[in-house]
């Protein structure tokens, strides 16, 4: 997943989301119930912006499973505080 647009939660510029043509990557906290949910839907995993790179509070959702895109950006503006 190659980032094109990061979806920021306040001035400061901290991101909680980022789209592609493939889908949303989501800021989770690591082993919150959110972070563990997501990556057990098909085609969802721990977010690489870059091979060999991963992040890992995020979790990349694809677009099949858009229904859950307001489930995770809620969680991901709570852990944003």
């Amino acid at each position: 997943m190659t980032p094109v647009e990061q979806l920021d939660r306040n001035a400061a510029g901290k991101a909680f989301a980022v789209l592609d043509d493939q889908g949303v990557a989501f800021r989770l906290l690591a082993g919150s119930p959110a972070f563990d949910e997501a990556p057990a839907l098909s085609g969802a995993a721990v977010f690489r912006p870059a091979p060999g790179r991963a992040m890992k509070d995020w979790v990349a959702v694809p677009t099949a499973h858009a229904e859950r895109y307001t489930h995770f950006a809620d969680a991901a503006l709570t852990v944003l505080g």
